[in-house]
């Protein structure tokens, strides 16, 4: 099956990128811990977190997949 560019992405961000992520523009929050977020938004503001906070963003097509590597903080 193929994702469709209208498909939500799901960011993962850890470190100092994560209050950055939380307080942009165009997401909106899931699930906070101690310095790591995960947000929903478009394939475009991906990409851009993407860009701007490498290797401390990482970008899911599924949430449950973002969830997964969530959780994998929570232990």
């Amino acid at each position: 099956m193929a994702i469709s560019r209208n498909q939500p992405r799901y960011v993962l961000a850890v470190g100092d990128a994560s209050d950055e992520v939380a307080g942009h523009d165009g997401v909106a929050l899931i699930r906070r811990l101690d310095r790591v977020v995960l947000v929903e938004t478009s394939l475009s503001m991906a990409a851009e977190l993407r860009r701007a906070f490498r290797p401390h963003v990482h970008v899911y097509d599924s949430e449950k997949a973002a969830r997964a590597a969530l959780a994998l903080f929570q232990r």
